[in-house]
C-alpha cells in the first residue's frame, strides 16, 4: 500500500512531510503492514528469516508502537516499512548475533563485551536536549577514536544501541535525529574511514 497521506502538505527544510497521526491512520496502516508481513513471511527465504525468527522467538517486541517506527520512517508508506522491517531484522543479527539480537536492547546484555568501545564517548545521545521539532540530538567525537580501545563491530553495536534510545522520543520518529560531528580536537588519522562506512550502512 504506497501512502497518499502526503498528498497537499508543504515539506520542511529538510524536505519532509508530515502527516497528521489520526486513530484511523494509525490503525489502518498497523493493519495493512501486518497483513503485508504475513504475505511477506509465508515462504521462508535468505531475507525474512531473521524475521520469522523474531516473530517466534520475542514476539513480545514486535509491538504497534515498534511497528510505527518503521511507518513513520517510510511516512506511512507500507511496503516500503515492510521492506525496511525485513532488512532491520536481517542486519540486527548480523550486529548483535543470533542470540542476543532476539532480547531487547540493554547496555547490561546488548554491550556486554563493549564496555571500552562505549567508554569512549564517540557517539552519544545529548540527554534532555532537541530542536524545535522534537528531534534527538547525537554528538559524535572523532578525537575520542583510538583503534586500541575500540573494534568496529563493537563501535557499531554501540552506534546502533544510541539509535534506538535516540528514537524513543515519538517526535524523533516522525522527524528524524540530529547528528552533530564535533572534529576540532580530532587528528587526521583518528579518522576511521571504515568506521563511517559502516556507521553510514546502519544509518541507512
Amino acid at each position: 500500500m504506497s501512502s497518499d497521506v502526503t498528498a497537499g502538505l508543504v515539506p520542511d527544510i529538510y524536505g519532509q512531510v508530515h502527516p497528521e497521526e489520526t486513530l484511523d491512520l494509525v490503525n489502518n496502516r498497523i493493519a495493512a503492514f501486518d497483513k503485508a508481513v504475513k504475505a511477506v513471511t509465508k515462504v521462508e527465504s535468505e531475507q525474512n528469516k531473521c524475521l520469522l525468527q523474531a516473530t517466534s522467538k520475542c514476539p513480545e517486541l514486535l509491538s504497534e508502537k515498534f511497528k510505527l517506527l518503521f511507518l513513520r520512517c517510510e511516512v506511512f508508506n507500507v511496503d516500503l516499512a515492510v521492506k525496511r522491517y525485513v532488512k532491520y531484522w536481517k542486519t540486527r543479527v548480523e550486529v548483535y548475533g543470533n542470540e542476543k539480537a532476539y532480547r531487547k536492547l540493554t547496555v547490561s546484555d546488548s554491550l556486554s563485551e563493549d564496555n571500552g568501545t562505549l567508554s569512549t564517548g564517540y557517539i552519544c545521545l545529548v540527554e534532555g536536549a532537541s530542536d524545535e521539532k522534537g528531534r534527538s540530538i547525537l554528538l559524535a567525537d572523532p578525537s575520542t577514536q583510538d583503534r586500541s580501545k575500540y573494534s568496529r563491530e563493537g563501535m557499531r553495536r554501540v552506534f546502533w544501541y544510541t539509535m534506538h534510545c535516540a528514537l524513543e522520543s515519538e517526535n524523533a520518529q516522525r522527524h528524524g535525529v540530529v547528528i552533530l560531528v564535533h572534529p576540532e580536537h580530532a587528528k587526521f588519522g583518528q579518522f576511521d574511514r571504515k568506521l563511517q562506512k559502516t556507521l553510514i550502512g546502519s544509518l541507512q
